[in-house]
């Protein structure tokens, strides 16, 4: 307090100067005068966390409002006021921070422990740093914890295992934390959302085999190195969306039983280190709808279950393994299938699958690197919006027919193939955003004959060499559209980036391309974390209306 630089000091010369409420003050170490407490660590939380800086001052330090008055209503939705800031229950207790994308910057001040009766702290997307005080080990009622998208470092807190238990969900998503998962997390026997995504966090997950309500579980972008054994997470019936991509997950038999479970929606266990056959799906299931396995080393034939059981499916991506053996057409069968994707394994090798033209609601196909071969079909439906059928064989000419004026075609892949002719002007004209067309024996022109793009080329132009598709080259040249051509061949004024055939290398990053063309798509799926509106989540927890004083 000494200190004037410090946010105590200046928080308890606002209350001695500036506050006109006058709250009993305590009179010994015992005395637990609330109000004067509660509101002198909120304006430490103010004062710590930068608050002249805010981005909306939620009218914190309104000396005219008692504390369950610093907060603002904002309209989330027709149906949705939320109060933003700090709100109170029926008798006058703190029971909520929520200031989301506020610009808090600091460090957390340990005076939020003097708030006991915190029930919920959501301050996601702001500049937080540091750890956790070890004095809010004494926010025993808190339900949900949400730091996601801060500067956050250290390791994980083991006393939030063992005094936070009514913890319903813990998201530190996006932070810098390091080490392992504490093994006393397994006594947040309550928790159904657990996100601690893009971290730095290693070693075995062995804690979520004791959480049973778990419902929403995102750890992918980490560095977890288990071996996965069958029984993972048998005992979590409520599980709807499990993540565990990007990170270093191993498996002696895969966990089948995720295939087939009762609530299980999302599945993505993409880019991991994840080997042996893909079980077979032994009963229908109505739930799983979104299931990633690509970028792991499965092998052996893909069962033809997947497709008859996994009624619900709407994306499936089995690329970048070591499957083999015919391409199941059974994967045309779930009805609402939208996005397939299952290049780059050792399938045996055959024509373009004409059964992919038949699914009604399919917009993205990859067969990149499947070992087609033969002509491209004559025509691809309308609501094909991604279309991959780079690194194979196919030959011939582009069917003047592929394409109609009314095609939703995005993203085109044909490169490395043996196509020939001109590209016909019906697929020429649709201006599509992305395409790439290098190694193959096309002629004539590639650019749009309606309305041709020069990329901020000025003299209209194509970009020469080897052009690296990083923000940076993008934000020089305006790039508007990925167009990557054979310029030694084909007359390309619009190309983002010229092939040469006498300069192998001016086009063998085929990852880098790939890259960009994802930042152009809308891919993966929607972490559901809770409803925005806390007096939802708490029930019984309304906020209370701001008192001036004298009211």
């Amino acid at each position: 307090l000494q200190d004037p630089t410090t946010p105590q000091h200046k928080a308890a010369l606002w209350m001695a100067d500036t506050d006109v409420l006058e709250y009993a003050i305590p009179t010994s170490d015992t005395d637990t005068s609330t109000r004067f407490i509660q509101r002198y660590a909120l304006v430490v939380f103010y004062y710590a966390m930068n608050g002249v800086e805010w981005e909306e001052q939620l009218n914190f330090l309104n000396p005219l409002l008692d504390e369950c008055g610093w907060f603002e209503s904002t309209r989330v939705d027709e149906q949705e006021i939320v109060a933003v800031g700090a709100t109170c229950n029926e008798i006058e207790q703190v029971e909520v921070i929520l200031m989301p994308r506020n610009n808090l910057q600091g460090t957390l001040p340990s005076e939020l422990a003097f708030i006991t009766s915190l029930k919920f702290i959501d301050v996601n997307r702001n500049q937080i740093l540091g750890n956790f005080p070890n004095d809010l080990n004494r926010l025993t009622k808190l339900e949900f914890l949400d730091f996601r998208y801060n500067n956050m470092t250290g390791s994980l807190p083991e006393w939030i295992g063992t005094k936070l238990t009514n913890l319903v969900m813990l998201a530190f998503s996006s932070n810098g934390f390091t080490g392992r998962i504490p093994d006393v997390y397994s006594q947040l026997v309550e928790l159904k959302t657990f996100a601690l995504d893009h971290n730095n966090l290693e070693g075995n997950l062995n804690v979520l085999n004791n959480l049973s309500k778990l419902e929403y579980v995102y750890l992918e972008h980490n560095l977890f190195d288990q071996t996965l054994t069958e029984d993972f997470l048998a005992e979590s019936p409520h599980l709807h969306q499990l993540d565990l991509s990007h990170n270093y997950l191993q498996c002696a038999l895969f966990p089948h039983h995720l295939l087939q479970h009762s609530n299980l929606e999302v599945l993505d266990l993409h880019n991991n280190d994840l080997s042996g056959p893909i079980p077979n799906v032994l009963e229908d299931n109505e739930r799983l709808r979104y299931l990633a396995l690509n970028n792991n080393a499965f092998s052996g034939p893909l069962s033809d279950t997947l497709g008859t059981h996994l009624k619900a499916l709407k994306h499936l991506d089995v690329s970048g393994n070591q499957l083999m053996g015919a391409l199941p057409n059974s994967l045309s069968w779930p009805p609402q299938l939208k996005s397939l994707s299952v290049g780059n394994n050792n399938w045996q090798g055959g024509p373009f699958p004409l059964w992919t033209l038949g699914m009604e609601h399919l917009t993205e196909l990859s067969l990149r690197g499947t070992q087609r071969t033969g002509t491209l079909p004559g025509q691809i439906p309308e609501h094909i919006e991604f279309l991959d059928l780079s690194n194979n064989g196919f030959s011939g000419n582009i069917s003047t027919a592929m394409v109609t004026a009314q095609s939703r075609l995005k993203h085109l892949m044909l490169q490395r193939n043996s196509l020939e002719g001109e590209i016909p002007s019906s697929l020429l004209n649709l201006d599509i955003p992305v395409m790439l067309l290098y190694g193959n024996s096309f002629a004539g022109s590639v650019c749009s004959t309606v309305a041709p793009a020069t990329n901020g080329n000025e003299n209209g132009g194509g970009l020469r060499g080897p052009i690296p598709l990083d923000s940076t080259t993008v934000a020089t040249v305006n790039i508007t559209k990925v167009y990557i051509a054979d310029c030694d061949e084909v007359d390309c004024p619009c190309c983002t980036q010229c092939c040469r055939d006498d300069d192998p290398s001016s086009c063998s990053d085929d990852k880098q391309f790939y890259e960009t063309i994802d930042g152009h798509r809308n891919i993966g799926y929607v972490h559901s974390i809770y409803s925005f509106a806390p007096q939802i989540l708490l029930s019984g927890s309304t906020p209370i209306s701001a008192k001036a004083k004298g009211t």
